[in-house]
């Protein structure tokens, strides 16, 4: 989960924002104005996330999160191939983003912390948080020569294929920790 989260492409949509919009056709000052819509819905939609990981549970907010980002990031590589006006990829952002805020961000925090054995939860969420950095790096650094160099449709292609991988590792193996104690959990 922490390797996915990072190659799902979070960070390269927050902190290349400006960069996808200006590939996309969009002028500077409004790539700048919509790059602050992003944070305004990243922040909104965590808000969701609060509201609903009790009740939803986690394993169905990842499935809904990681559906909604495939389709969106589908939806963004097709603005790119069809060269699409700025508002289409400004939507297909901005879509990602809440789906990302308010399932996939703040539950896989919930679950790295619930998942893992009392006696390695200290050192498995170290472990988890490291892993994510180091992807976090890695995709950040090469994303830039990425969309340079193959553009954005295969960019945004890999990034759905990575989010749909998400999608069935969590299928196949996420359990559902909702409601659950942390004794029960680790049985």
């Amino acid at each position: 989960l922490a390797v996915l989260v990072q190659i799902s492409g979070i960070n390269t949509i927050v902190d290349y924002a400006p960069k996808i919009f200006l590939a996309a056709g969009v002028e500077i000052k409004n790539a700048l104005l919509q790059t602050s819509l992003i944070g305004l819905i990243n922040f909104i939609f965590t808000f969701i996330a609060i509201l609903f990981i009790d009740k939803v549970g986690r394993r169905s907010l990842y499935l809904i999160g990681s559906t909604g980002m495939v389709i969106t990031l589908v939806l963004l590589a097709i603005s790119f191939y069809l060269k699409a006006e700025g508002i289409f990829t400004l939507i297909s952002i901005l879509l990602f983003i809440a789906f990302f805020a308010s399932c996939i961000g703040p539950v896989f925090w919930t679950l790295v912390s619930e998942i893992f054995p009392n006696r390695i939860r200290g050192k498995a969420v170290a472990f988890a948080t490291f892993t994510n950095w180091i992807f976090n790096f890695l995709v950040v650094l090469l994303f830039p020569h990425f969309l340079a160099s193959v553009g954005g449709v295969v960019t945004f292609l890999f990034l759905a294929l990575m989010s749909f991988l998400q999608l069935l590792f969590t299928y196949r193996y996420l359990p559902e920790t909702k409601g659950k104690s942390l004794e029960e959990i680790e049985k």
